[in-house]
């Protein structure tokens, strides 16, 4: 006999945590308490499935809870749930409802397992490194424009302290993952690609940890470089990227700045495009899906990248431990 598919759906708040089963709302505290409770009553009632948007941060400690107790908990993007219930016609938003919505969104979409837990630590500390690094731009911009001595001097030391703070950061990330056998394996793939660097690779693990999973079409689309038809009868409009993760996607644009320099293959590649006359948005950003792709490639059949100058620039898949290009140094 089939097994029943009871599902709950949470809305999350950064205080509450507003729960849905069987139409009845329940509420429970954002904290590990909460959790703890909220995670032993979905037990007692045999729920096999969780459902939860990403609001930013304030889920991850229950996704994490959820993985720990072998709880499958699934994370949806909240624009689709809300675009689903304005087409069911649930125009009013509380969060008792949304948490409503979130079991109808469930039964009738097909969603994945979201398994954070492993990568949370790496994830926030590659986020804290991009903030301190972008504080310390700020400085810099502000001590070229200042012309007080007392206030340059205090700029100065403030970027002083945010390249310590940085380079502490960076080493605190290798070490992370190093510890791990996963991370440093696909972390070595990622790496052995003339272009990427340790800080970008970093960001790929932990922004992105279904490399290697998905297909093309779909890691294209994770990082919001993948283009979309806007047809209509007779019209034929421009194909546009949409959505997607930010912050994967400005480490993928930085890489693909470098690879146009120093991967023959990559370069080869955004040359052809320029030369049919393509816009630099339109070129650079189909390189940056054709870096995506390669790379999604490589970790899927945990392959190395290799290149020769001595022959014609293409995909070399090669085996772990063999010589990388050398084009690029780190």
């Amino acid at each position: 006999m089939e097994k029943e598919n009871v599902i709950m759906g949470i809305d999350v708040s950064k205080d509450k945590l507003d729960v849905s089963l069987n139409s009845t709302h329940y509420q429970y505290n954002n904290d590990d308490t909460g959790i703890n409770s909220l995670l032993e009553f979905a037990c007692e009632q045999k729920v096999n499935k969780l459902i939860c948007e990403a609001t930013g941060g304030y889920e991850i400690n229950l996704i994490c809870q959820s993985n720990q107790r072998n709880i499958l908990i699934y994370r949806v993007n909240p624009r689709q749930v809300r675009d689903f219930a304005k087409a069911s016609g649930k125009l009013a938003k509380t969060d008792k409802i949304d948490a409503k919505i979130l079991v109808d969104f469930a039964k009738v979409f097909p969603t994945q397992t979201t398994d954070i837990s492993s990568n949370i630590s790496l994830m926030e500390l590659i986020r804290h490194r991009q903030n301190m690094a972008l504080a310390k731009a700020d400085n810099l911009k502000r001590h070229q424009k200042t012309f007080s001595e007392h206030v340059k001097i205090s700029l100065e030391r403030m970027i002083e302290y945010f390249d310590e703070e940085i380079s502490i950061c960076e080493i605190k990330i290798k070490k992370m993952i190093d510890s791990d056998n996963n991370l440093k394996e696909k972390d070595n793939i990622i790496q052995s690609f003339c272009g990427i660097g340790y800080i970008t690779a970093g960001v790929l693990l932990a922004e992105m940890p279904e490399i290697g999973t998905l297909n093309s079409r779909e890691i294209a689309a994770l990082a919001g470089v993948a283009p979309f038809n806007r047809d209509s009868g007779k019209k034929s409009a421009k194909r546009s990227i949409n959505g997607g993760r930010k912050i994967l996607r400005n480490a993928i644009y930085i890489a693909a700045t470098v690879a146009i320099r120093h991967n023959m293959q990559i370069k080869q590649f955004y040359t052809r495009l320029i030369e049919q006359k393509k816009p630099f948005k339109v070129a650079i950003t189909a390189v940056m899906r054709k870096i995506l792709v390669i790379l999604n490639a490589m970790v899927k059949n945990n392959q190395m990248w290799r290149c020769s100058p001595e022959t014609t620039p293409q995909y070399f898949p090669a085996a772990i431990g063999t010589p990388a290009c050398a084009a690029y140094k780190k």
